[in-house]
Parts: structure tokens; C-alpha cells; sequence
């Protein structure tokens, strides 16, 4: 209809009521009003017409609601109300509270049987993640079922479910309540009891003092899929890469037989059946103890007893392994905040290796402001002082002598049932030495020889000074220095080169008693051991310089040349005079001499060159691929075989200065294998 003209309403109006309707030339409206869709059903209910849809179980209501419409007329009064809809649809709505507030546990009730079957079903829900069968709890019909045989048709809403249960569980305590037998599938009763073993799938696993908790996913393609170690941030360095690469031991024996089939065919074929292998080598390991070698280490061991072959470590394509067969690790922070997530611990500990230190440190340094009732554990109260910056055996400005106790060899920190472990030592700061701890035994030595090497420079300034005037044509070193760095610098190295082989010939001292005596002992001999190191520089300053002169020949052949100078700058590295080992620096004038004779050969017999170079290149791979797989990781048994691999290149190429060690390829290969 249209509104009359005379009735003067205004357009825009959304509801319209009319007293009457008059058929003109149009159909109008007469004596109109505005009017509110409220006031419909406030007035006219009983003409209202209801339909209700989508009916759903609500979480927090803990009953069936659905959304009701209202029609007059064919008119929509209002839409999408939420309305209870047990009244309505009695058995749907009591159909649905089972299904969904029951079976799947999508209800906050408090109830005592709804908190127990919850705790239940997930603790058999984590036997799935860990033995990674989704088939141990038994399916959502049988649940239904339990709980429709038992509830009666009049509960039909949260609500009434619980004022009928208060009743029926004064008759039977146990109402309701699910058991474990009953929600495990029979056929996999057994395997669930092997799966709750402890010791199969530990739910921590301890190392160098500190506890660790694991979790458990199963969900191929997440990227936690497997067993997640949780790492706290401070803890970081405590972490036992070996220890964490042989995983929990009901995951062990699919890991072991992954890696068996990643190896090459005829090693492979040697090892079948590889179930029986597998077995073997399960059976071979001791219960009780942590495994002292790698995992890869130790079935190389068991395939040789076994086939006679010895796989070298790169035999094992790690690659291959599917995820969940490589621990997961999780750093977090004090307050639960996630850090850091990642299969890689090396490139982890890189990432966070820092804020870890930082983490580590401030645990003992606030522990050190404590009590004396506080938890500490073993350590005495010299120690705790040593690492609280406010103390003043502990002095925040750098200190020129050894004015303060002596330093522990480690620190123990209990807190939260975890042992934290540091280990303190001196750090050089130019103008002196502060107190600080790491949590790397490594690096703290590695950080303590510099800091004892500053306070003897200090205690030694005299004799140091006289070094420097008697060593004969410095300035001709410091040219021949200059590719290295600043003639400064190369008086740095001497001094330092002087102090390694006279106060720091051996293990650095820890106390102020020790450290006095080395300074004493050193005072009457440093200048006569400098002025042979220098000369040791020298020597090896003149070859670097006649090597220069001759590289420029190797341009025709550019892998010869590739090579030579990627084997110069291996042997004189940044501050090479202090970083090669002592007992390897004498070597190094004459493996540049044979790099020079190499080059005189090369003129004239370039294809002797190449057949040389065929023979040592398999080995000097085999070297760098370890060398990358260890990056940042000191190996003693690697560092060995790189030295022998020079005196190798000795004997290949420059015979006539002659090996230090018997060596050869066969030899060398032999080496590498063990």
C-alpha cells in the first residue's frame, strides 16, 4: 500500500501500522503510525508465529540451544534469538548433551564422573601419541552408548542431568564413572600397559643434574610431531646432545631400524633381516645406564661384530629419518614464553647461546643476594659471593692483580628441583680482568687463559718491555706481518706467544697462590723463551712471504691454486702465532716450504700434480664434511687427523723434506675409518 498524502507521515519509516486501508485509484493507507517490531510481540504474542533452527550444545549454558525466529503475518518480528531448546526437541537435546557434553567432554561441569572419565580419556589419549596408534581408546559410539543405557530419557539438559546424579549417586557412589579397562579397545589392553611402562616413555629425562620434561604428539605433518623436550632457557647448555639423540626407549628401536635402511646397499644387504639386527643391538645395551656414545657410533660398532664391515659416520643418511625420530626441542624463558623450536640443538644453542649465558648468570647472581637459608646446594658462601656483582669479591670494575679468592671449578645451583651449573672464570678486559660465569666448561678455560694471560701482562710489564727490545729485526718482522695485521698486533702475539709457554704452559692457575708462583717462575725465563718464539715467527714470516712470490704461477691451473689457498688460509688463521697449538707451530715453516716446492713441480709435471691431488682430495672431503657436522664443537681425534693430513701433502708433493710421521693414503683412510 501507499501512504494516503493526507495522513503527512514522513518517509523512512521502517514499521507502519494503518486503521484502514482505502482501493482507489491505489490501495492506501489511512490514519498511519510508526510503530516498533517490540511492540508486536509485546501486544500481539499469541499471533506471533515461532520456527527454531540450528539447534547446538552450548559449553558454557550446558544445554541445546537454538536460534528462534518470529513471523506476523509473513513479517519478520525478530531473528536469531537464542532460546533453550530442550522443551522443544526433548530427544535431541538429550541426545546432543550426551554426544557433546559427554563423549567429547565439551561441558565445564564440575561434577566428580565428568572429571574423572576427562582425566581417563586423556591419559589414554598421551598412550596414543607415544606408542603413535590412534587406535587404543575405544570409539565414540560405544561411550554414547554407555551413557544412554544409563541416563534417563526426562535428563535432557545439563541442568537436570546434574540434579538427577545427585540423587543416583547416593544409591551408587561409582555412577557414571568410566574405567580404564572399559575405555581401552581389547585387542590393545596390552600394548596400552607396555606404552604406560616409565621407562619407555619417561615423561622427563635427567642429564648433567637438570630435569627435563617431555611431551608426546602424534600428528604426522606437525611440525612437534614426536617427543618434545622443554628446555629452560638457563638450562640450556646442560642439555646432552648425545644423550637426546638415542630419544626415549619405546622410540628407539624404529629409530634403529630407520637408520639401518638408510645405509648403502651393500651394507645393507650384509644386515638382514634388519628386524633381527635391530634386535641384536637392542639386546646389547645396558638398562640402567646413559649411553656414553653417539647412537650412530654404537650401531657402526654392532654392524662391524655383525657383518664384518665398519660404516663410516656419513654411512647414515640422517636426512632420511622421518621427524618424529629426532627430538623436538622447546627453549623457554622463566615466565613460560616460548623462545625458540627446532630439531637442530647446535643451531639452537647458537640462536639463544647468549641469553641463555645472560639467564644462567642472573640465577646465581640473585641467588647470591639470598639468605642463608636459601636453597643452594654445595656451594659455600666464598663461591656465591664470586658471582654477585655487589659483593666485593666480585668487583664490577676490571682488577689488575689477583685481589680476590680462589675460583671454584663449578658452581651448583638448586632451584625448583633443578640443578643449575656454572662455570666461573677470569675475562680479560684490556686494562684488566673481571669474574664471570659461563655455563661451558669450554669456553670459561677458553675465556680463564685470557684473563690469567692480561693480570700476567700486568705482573710482567717489566720483562715484557725488555722482550721487545731484544728481539733482533723486529721491524723487518712487522713488514712481513703486514698481510696478517698492524706491527702493534704482532707485538701483542709475541707477548702473548711468551706468556702461553711460560705461565700458561699448563693448566691456568685458580687461585692467587698458584698464580704468583707461575709469575715468579716466568720472570727469569720469559725473555729467552719470547726471543726463541719470535724467532719461530720468523721463520715461518719468511716462507709465508717466498710462498706469495710463487702462488701467482698457479693461475693456469686454477684448481691448484683453489687449493693451495684454501690450505694457506687453514694454516695461518687470524692470530695464527697464539691460536695453532704449540707443538704444531714448529711444523708450519715447512708445510708452506713443501706449498712452494708443490709449485715448482707443477711447472714441470702438472699431471704427476693431478694424480697427487686425485689421491689425498676423497680425504680432505671426508675432513671438512666433519669438520662442518662439529662446527663449534672441539674434537681432538679430528684435529689430529687434520695435522696428519699435512704431513700427507708433505709426502705427496714435497718428498724431500720428509714426513714428521710415517703417513700414507691407505694409512690415512685406515685412520679415518676408526
Amino acid at each position: 500500500f501507499w501512504p494516503h498524502p493526507s495522513t503527512g507521515t514522513k518517509k523512512g519509516a521502517k514499521w507502519l501500522m494503518a486503521a484502514e486501508l482505502v482501493d482507489t485509484t491505489r490501495l492506501y493507507a489511512r490514519g498511519l503510525a510508526r510503530i516498533e517490531p517490540e511492540w508486536i510481540e509485546r501486544i500481539g504474542a499469541h499471533l506471533i508465529k515461532k520456527n527454531w533452527s540450528e539447534p547446538h550444545w552450548e559449553k558454557k549454558a550446558g544445554q541445546v540451544m537454538a536460534a528462534e525466529r518470529g513471523t506476523l503475518y509473513g513479517l519478520i518480528v525478530y531473528a536469531g534469538r537464542r532460546v533453550s531448546f530442550a522443551q522443544r526437541e526433548p530427544s535431541l537435546a538429550r541426545e546432543l548433551l550426551i554426544r557433546e557434553g559427554l563423549v567429547a567432554g565439551d561441558w565445564d561441569s564440575r561434577l566428580p564422573f565428568i572429571l574423572h572419565n576427562k582425566r581417563l580419556v586423556a591419559e589414554i589419549e598421551q598412550l596414543e601419541h607415544r606408542m603413535r596408534r590412534p587406535d587404543l581408546l575405544v570409539d565414540e559410539h560405544r561411550l554414547f552408548d554407555y551413557y544412554d543405557a544409563r541416563i534417563p530419557q526426562s535428563v535432557i539438559s545439563g541442568q537436570t542431568l546434574e540434579r538427577w546424579w545427585r540423587d543416583a549417586s547416593r544409591a551408587d557412589p561409582q555412577c557414571l564413572y568410566l574405567s580404564r579397562d572399559f575405555l581401552l579397545r581389547r585387542e590393545a589392553g596390552d600394548a596400552a600397559d607396555e606404552a604406560a611402562d616409565s621407562q619407555r616413555f619417561p615423561r622427563y629425562l635427567e642429564m648433567r643434574g637438570a630435569r627435563f620434561s617431555l611431551s608426546y604428539l602424534f600428528e604426522p605433518g606437525d611440525p612437534r610431531d614426536g617427543v618434545t623436550m622443554n628446555v629452560p632457557l638457563a638450562l640450556l647448555a646442560q642439555v646432552d646432545p648425545v644423550r637426546t639423540d638415542w630419544l626415549v626407549p619405546g622410540l628407539l628401536r624404529d629409530k634403529v631400524l630407520a637408520l639401518l635402511k638408510s645405509l648403502p646397499p651393500k651394507i645393507r644387504h650384509r644386515c638382514q633381516p634388519l628386524v633381527e639386527t635391530a634386535d641384536v643391538f637392542l639386546a646389547t645395551l645396558p638398562i640402567d645406564e646413559a649411553p656414553a656414545i653417539g647412537l650412530t657410533d654404537a650401531l657402526s660398532e654392532c654392524v662391524r661384530e655383525c657383518t664384518g664391515l665398519h660404516p663410516r659416520p656419513d654411512d647414515f643418511r640422517l636426512e632420511t629419518l622421518p621427524v618424529h625420530l629426532r627430538m623436538n626441542f622447546v627453549i623457554a624463558d622463566p615466565h613460560g614464553r616460548e623462545l625458540g623450536v627446532g630439531r637442530n640443538l647446535a643451531q639452537l644453542r647458537a640462536e639463544h647461546g647468549r641469553e641463555a649465558q645472560s639467564a644462567l648468570r642472573e640465577a646465581f647472581a640473585a641467588a647470591a643476594g639470598r639468605s642463608v637459608n636459601s636453597d643452594l646446594a654445595k656451594v659455600g658462601p666464598a663461591e656465591v659471593d664470586l658471582v654477585n656483582p655487589t659483593t666485593p669479591t666480585a668487583p664490577t670494575n676490571p682488577q689488575t692483580s689477583w685481589a680476590f679468592g680462589a675460583l671454584p671449578e663449578l658452581l651448583e645451583l638448586r632451584r625448583q628441583g633443578q640443578t643449575l651449573i656454572g662455570f666461573p672464570g677470569l675475562v680479560d678486559r684490556g686494562l684488566g680482568v673481571t669474574i664471570e660465569l659461563f655455563d661451558d666448561p669450554e669456553a670459561a678455560m677458553v675465556a680463564h687463559r685470557g684473563g690469567v694471560a692480561r693480570l700476567a701482562s700486568i705482573a710482567l710489564r717489566e720483562p715484557l718491555k725488555a722482550l721487545e727490545r731484544a728481539i733482533p729485526d723486529l721491524p723487518r718482522l712487522a713488514m712481513a706481518w703486514l698481510p696478517f695485521g698492524s706491527a702493534e698486533e704482532l707485538r701483542m702475539e709475541l707477548q702473548a706467544g711468551a706468556l702461553a709457554r711460560t705461565v700458561l704452559n699448563d693448566a691456568p692457575p685458580m687461585d692467587a697462590e698458584q698464580f704468583e708462583r707461575r709469575v715468579m717462575d716466568a720472570r727469569p725465563r720469559i725473555g729467552l723463551i719470547g726471543q726463541a718464539f719470535a724467532r719461530e715467527v720468523g721463520a715461518i714470516l719468511l716462507e709465508h712471504q717466498s710462498l706469495l712470490r710463487k702462488l701467482p704461477t698457479a693461475k693456469s691451473n686454477p684448481t691448484v691454486a683453489a687449493d693451495l689457498e684454501r690450505q694457506l688460509t687453514e694454516l695461518l688463521p687470524k692470530r695464527w702465532p697464539t691460536v695453532t697449538p704449540p707443538d704444531r707451530l714448529g711444523h708450519l715453516a715447512r708445510y708452506l716450504k713443501a706449498m712452494g716446492l708443490r709449485l715448482d713441480k707443477l711447472r714441470t709435471d702438472p699431471t704427476r700434480d693431478a694424480s697427487k691431488s686425485a689421491e689425498i682430495l676423497p680425504l680432505l672431503q671426508n675432513l671438512r664434511r666433519a669438520q662442518n657436522a662439529r662446527r663449534g664443537t672441539a674434537d681432538p681425534r679430528l684435529e689430529e687427523y687434520r695435522w696428519l693430513l699435512e704431513e700427507l701433502r708433505v709426502s705427496l708433493f714435497a718428498q724431500e723434506l720428509r714426513a714428521a710421521v710415517p703417513v700414507s693414503v691407505k694409512r690415512l683412510q685406515k685412520i679415518w675409518e676408526s
